[in-house]
């Protein structure tokens, strides 16, 4: 169907009735402004209900977020829209705030929609758009990829989060509580969806050798270089600057040692210019992002993320899933998920001494990496994306049903 300021990403007939019935209609605003592990879960899940048969519209302020961000929601057979729900770090919250509350009013008098599929990646960037969509009574699930350790919003804040018309979702057990805690809920109120990634394609080993000195090429590095590789938002939350610290004392070391850091953010730069400064550059390379990151999972020897703060890490699943040993933090919630599988080496957040010994004796002791790695993947084998599209296609059904938020998802 035509709707004023939209546009269908292909002539699939998103948004039209089949066979005569008239198809769901799903509004996903997307309130970021780079692309990380919560947009990239957003945007596999709105492909996947797009292929259960809602017609989905997903809202991103265009001006406003990267570009990688924006074209992974350019998608066949999804309408397209913009509008102003990005979170603004420049304007106070309550401008913030009203931006979001018009911007979404707005779409629901242009695509008035069944229901809503609200990722929030941090709780206060979403709050104009849970208010509109509490006061507007629409069906919404919302799905919680992060939020603080400590309570910290105001009463009028947490109060939009209306149980009768949102279904609260929450990536990880432990960040279920802390969203529990952060909005007053009664528990049980938050259910637990855990992420999911896909199977990795096997390769024969001749293959994988042929790829890892392909990309060791492609960033100048000697075909043998140990390579240390890190996929995450370059944000604050994610320790960036425990990485250039530990990168500074392990690369005197080791000058056949690279870090690889994929993604992007609002800190990227601020990081380059860090390098630069110490030198480290050639060793520590920061390209963007990649649309596929497989080929950099494949050709690494370890995988590290020094986060502060975390829900449950696509990309460490994924890197697990790969067969990559896992250095990373016991912030709240990975201890939950890794304590015991023996797949990763856990140090405290901000622990740079830490860190730079356990990522040394991964890559001096490559049998103990290689049994990480199996480890790992043992691990992330049980992670199954198509267990996980299922239960979320299964409460948005439920939620547009208006049944009820107290439900089993073990017995669906």
């Amino acid at each position: 169907m035509a709707v004023p300021g939209y546009r269908v990403a292909a002539s699939s007939g998103a948004g039209a009735a089949d066979g005569g019935v008239r198809r769901r209609r799903l509004l996903v605003p997307i309130a970021s402004r780079y692309l990380g592990g919560a947009e990239l879960h957003t945007a596999a899940l709105a492909r996947h209900l797009g292929e259960r048969g809602f017609a989905v519209l997903c809202a991103l302020d265009r001006d406003a977020c990267a570009p990688e961000l924006v074209e992974r929601f350019v998608l066949p057979g999804l309408v397209f829209g913009e509008a102003a729900v990005a979170w603004d770090p420049d304007l106070p919250a309550a401008a913030n705030h009203r931006r979001q509350r018009e911007a979404v009013a707005d779409l629901l008098r242009g695509y008035p929609v069944d229901g809503v599929l609200l990722p929030v990646s941090w709780p206060r960037h979403a709050t104009g758009l849970l208010e509109c969509l509490a006061h507007a009574r629409v069906p919404t699930l919302v799905v919680f990829h992060q939020a603080p350790e400590e309570p910290n919003l105001e009463p009028a804040e947490r109060a939009v989060v209306d149980l009768s018309v949102h279904r609260p979702v929450a990536v990880s057990e432990d960040l279920a509580e802390r969203v529990r805690a952060l909005y007053g809920l009664p528990r049980g109120a938050v259910l637990v969806v855990p992420n999911g990634v896909p199977a990795p394609e096997p390769l024969t080993g001749e293959e994988r050798r042929c790829l890892r000195r392909r990309v060791r090429r492609a960033f100048g590095m000697p075909p043998e270089a140990s390579l240390v590789l890190t996929v995450a938002r370059f944000a604050e939350s994610k320790g960036y600057d425990d990485l250039v610290r530990v990168a500074a004392r392990l690369v005197p070391e080791d000058p056949d040692l690279h870090f690889l850091c994929i993604g992007d953010g609002p800190m990227r730069s601020a990081v380059v210019a860090r390098l630069r400064e110490q030198g480290l550059v050639r060793q520590v390379h920061c390209p963007g992002s990649f649309r596929d990151v497989s080929p950099y999972y494949r050709a690494a020897d370890v995988f590290f993320l020094p986060t502060r703060r975390e829900g449950h890490s696509l990309s460490l699943t994924e890197a697990a899933a790969f067969g990559l040993p896992l250095v990373t933090t016991t912030v709240s919630g990975q201890d939950r998920l890794l304590t015991g599988t023996g797949a990763a080496i856990l140090v405290p957040p901000g622990a740079v001494a830490d860190m730079s010994a356990a990522l040394g004796r991964l890559l001096r002791d490559r049998g103990l990496a290689a049994d990480m790695g199996r480890r790992a993947a043992a691990w992330a084998s049980g992670a199954c994306v198509r267990e996980m599209h299922a239960r979320y296609a299964w409460l948005m059904d439920l939620t547009l049903a208006g049944q009820s938020h107290r439900v089993d998802l073990n017995h669906r």
